[in-house]
């Protein structure tokens, strides 16, 4: 007998193909049907060998929208540039773009220049930040230390460069990174990654995608 299982699951896996593009490793859909109901843990067994490590588990605060809490922040190495943040995180699987708010936009783009591999030079083009495709192999990685779940510790999300840079032209690449009023962790911060969504124990789980 079919019967339609009480916790939403869903995964969602996405990888960095050799030229660039985005391709959707793995995808189920939250609401579905199965012939038992099935536990997380017999799912992500079913499932190893697809994802590196186990998975790190986050804390929902909002389920109905997605919502983690952004503890800190930090782009390049973390132990020099990082703020506290304490402040709501949406996971958008709608969204192209990683959203920060405008109070750290000016420390967000200085520490994209200069924390990578070389320093590197972002033009603001009526909103949109761009960058010499050639330069963005120097940038640096963009990381998010999320609350754990359960009594955890603080989890890291870790963005590197290729999630986060769209060409615009051969010569011209863009960040997929825009300013608002809130934290938005869009399609950058799932690429690469296995994605849990466990809304019965409130908690997102993830690991690196297993290539």
């Amino acid at each position: 007998m079919l019967t339609a299982t009480p916790a939403v699951l869903g995964f969602i896996g996405l990888l960095v193909g050799s030229n660039g593009e985005k391709l959707v490793r793995m995808a189920i859909s939250p609401q579905r049907i199965t012939p038992c109901d099935p536990t997380s843990v017999q799912l992500v067994a079913h499932l190893k060998g697809k994802y590196i490590g186990p998975l790190q588990n986050v804390l929902v605060v909002n389920q109905g929208n997605q919502v983690s809490f952004v503890v800190s922040f930090g782009i390049g190495d973390v132990t020099k540039n990082r703020v506290f943040v304490g402040e709501p995180g949406l996971f958008d699987t709608g969204s192209n773009v990683l959203v920060m708010p405008w109070d750290i936009a000016g420390q967000a783009l200085h520490w994209l220049e200069t924390a990578g591999q070389a320093s590197v030079t972002i033009r603001d083009d009526r909103g949109f930040f761009e960058i010499s495709c050639q330069d963005a192999k120097y940038l640096p990685s963009i990381t998010y230390f999320m609350q754990g779940w359960n009594g955890e510790e603080v989890v890291p999300l870790e963005i590197p460069p290729a999630s986060y840079v769209y060409k615009k032209t051969e010569a011209v690449c863009i960040l997929a990174i825009t300013f608002g009023d809130r934290w938005i962790l869009g399609l950058p911060a799932l690429i690469g990654h296995y994605f849990l969504y466990d809304w019965q124990n409130a908690r997102i789980g993830f690991a690196k995608v297993s290539v």
